[in-house]
This record gives structure tokens, sequence and C-alpha cells, in this order.
């Protein structure tokens, strides 16, 4: 892998943790698209542990307690969606993948825009959990899922409990895409040259004073057109 190419996945990586730092999610869909452009080597292990890692930090700075149920929850669902996701990147095209789960989140998107707001209930945080380990395992994007049901909960504690759930989740991913032999040696080095520790953003103190909801929404949006316009142009 050239030097440079991999100094400017680094920056591209710093970006997106800026991102992920402030609301609570987002690396990975500002970053997947820049990086398989960059180095598509990059995508999508390297770019799931790094998303791990810097969950871990982000986590370990905020003071909030993690929704521990929802957390439970949500994982017990990416259980079954990851299994499907390391399948489907076996047996279904990037193109066919990025559309059907671009069209899902604009829908997601769509409906909260217009006053629904999921409650963080059991079987809502099953179903976004399912999802989220379906896309995040395909893709790299697992974020937008779970942001949406936790989009009206205060800032620390959102960032709290997706970083919880963002850190075990990238395990399971990388687990399972090991099992179906999508882990090389190769992208572990990888993962280790860009890693970053940009997680303290000072966006999220202006968050926090009633954006966050619009922020979670308009990432979760921005990141559905990515995933659909990445494939069809």
């Amino acid at each position: 892998m050239a030097p440079g190419r991999l100094i400017a996945a680094g920056l591209v990586v710093a970006l997106g943790s800026c991102l992920q730092g402030s609301i609570g999610f987002g690396m990975n869909l500002f970053a997947v698209p820049l990086v398989a452009l960059i180095e598509p080597v990059l995508v999508p292990v390297p770019l799931l542990i790094l998303a791990g890692v810097l969950s871990l930090f982000v986590g370990v700075r905020e003071r909030a307690s993690p929704h521990v149920q929802g957390v439970g929850w949500s994982l017990l669902g990416r259980l079954p969606g990851t299994l499907a996701g390391a399948y489907a990147v076996a047996v279904l095209s990037e193109r066919e993948l990025a559309v059907v789960f671009g069209v899902i989140i604009l829908v997601g998107v769509l409906l909260s825009a217009v006053g629904w707001a999921p409650h963080p209930t059991a079987p809502t945080l099953f179903a976004a959990g399912v999802a989220s380990g379906l896309m995040g395992t395909a893709t790299s994007v697992g974020g937008p899922p779970i942001a949406l049901v936790y989009q009206r909960t205060p800032g620390p504690r959102v960032r709290a409990t997706l970083s919880a759930y963002f850190v075990a989740g990238t395990a399971i991913s990388v687990g399972t895409l090991a099992v179906f032999g999508q882990v090389r040696t190769g992208q572990l080095v990888a993962s280790c040259c860009l890693r970053c520790s940009a997680s303290r953003c000072p966006a999220r103190r202006v968050l926090d004073r009633g954006y966050l909801s619009p922020a979670v929404l308009s990432v979760s949006g921005v990141s559905a057109l990515v995933l659909i316009v990445k494939t069809l142009v």
C-alpha cells in the first residue's frame, strides 16, 4: 500500500472520527465512500475495527451511563443480523445491498422528520440491532438504525449507549467475517496504521443544546444517499 494513500485515508478517518465523537456514530458513513476510492482494501474490515476502537474512546470519555438494557437487546438482534450480513457479502452484489439498505434508512429518516420517534423498547431495539448487524457487516455502515431509535435521548447518554453497542457489535461483525474468510492479516495491519483517537470534538457541546436529533436525522439521511449514489453512479 502506497504511503501517500495511507496518509490520505488517515486524514479522512480523522474527520470521520470527529463526527462520531460529536453524535455517537457516523465515522464509517463518512469515511467508507472516500476510503474505498483511495484504497479499497481498507473497506470493510479495517474501518470496522477502527470504528470499534473509536467507540471505546468515546465511551470512556462520556460521563453518562449507557442504557444497558438497550445495549443488550440491540446486541441480541445484531447476532442474527451479522450472520445474515456476512452471508450477504458472500453471495450478493454490492449494488443490491447498498440500494436496499439506503432505501430503508431514508424511509426511517423521512418518518422521523414528520414526527415518528420510535421508543427504545425491547422489540424496537431488537429490530434495530438486526438491521444494524446486517448493514454494518455488509457495508461498514451500521449506525443509523440504532441512532434513529435513540434520537430523542440526551447527548451524553446516547453517545455512551451507541459506543457500548458499537464496541461489542464490531467484535461480533469482525469475528463473523473472519469465520467467513473475509479477514486477512494485511487488513489488521492497515487498521493499526490508521488508528485514530480524534473523539474529542467541541461540536458535541453545541449539539447537546437541542440539536442532536436533527444532526442524527441529517447524518442518517446523508448515509442513505451516499450508499445509493455510490452504487448507482
